[in-house]
């Protein structure tokens, strides 16, 4: 979900919910909960130079989180990427879009490997993992624009491998983020981060979908008891 506050000197676009391609806008079932790269497009062409983007996001689309970043990095002014509770998969990428990044100490950053759901032959299966390994390529590219001296692509490559969870102050061991105070993390970053392999527990009982599950349980229980 995209929302924007204008100030004098400033917008703030918060990104929020999953990141997703273009061309499932429309479809979502009630209020639209997702962010698309378009509707930063829209925002981008009335945008005050200078622009903050807080970022509480579990992820989605590679392509689409590319193409926002790549707007950012084209924004003729600063962008800064504040990190608000989490900044996964393709939210990470928004992230280091941005001129500089801020992110809480108890905040999370994620990168991890990326994925596709495909059908085909065993040809078709290869080629997509040669795409996907070319893919890895330029995210460790877009990863070591804010490493910390000393890091190499072959640590970040590994990070992305093993599906790495950093709160901000291990973040701060390996990329240039400035670390902040311990903030409180908001539910608003989708359904994408229960997709994943090591997804910290405290995240998933933060999510919407844990809320209304444990609802459900509630109302399970007690109609058991009557």
């Amino acid at each position: 979900m995209i929302k924007v506050k204008n100030e004098a000197d400033k917008t703030t676009i918060f990104v929020s919910g999953d990141i997703v391609d273009d061309a499932w806008k429309g479809w979502s079932w009630g209020d639209e909960v997702e962010t698309y790269p378009q509707d930063i497009r829209d925002l981008l062409k009335d945008a005050k130079k200078n622009i903050d983007v807080v970022i509480s996001s579990g992820g989605g689309d590679l392509f689409a989180g590319m193409a926002i970043s790549n707007m950012l990095q084209r924004h003729e002014g600063h962008t800064k990427a504040i990190i608000d509770g989490l900044a996964a998969s393709a939210a990470s990428i928004i992230a280091f879009g941005c001129n500089e990044i801020e992110m809480p100490s108890n905040a999370y950053l994620m990168i991890h490997k990326p994925s596709i759901g495909i059908y085909g032959n065993a040809d078709d299966l290869l080629k997509w993992a040669d795409t996907l390994d070319e893919l890895q390529k330029g995210l460790v590219e877009t990863y070591m624009t804010k490493a910390v001296e000393g890091k190499t692509e072959e640590e970040i490559n590994n990070l992305i491998d093993r599906e790495t969870w950093l709160t901000g102050k291990s973040a701060g061991e390996f990329f240039n983020i400035q670390v902040t105070n311990a903030s409180t993390v908001k539910n608003d970053f989708g359904k994408s981060v229960l997709n994943y392999k090591y997804t910290p527990k405290e995240l998933i009982n933060n999510t919407d979908d844990a809320e209304e599950e444990r609802k459900l349980k509630e109302i399970e229980i007690a109609m058991a008891m009557n």
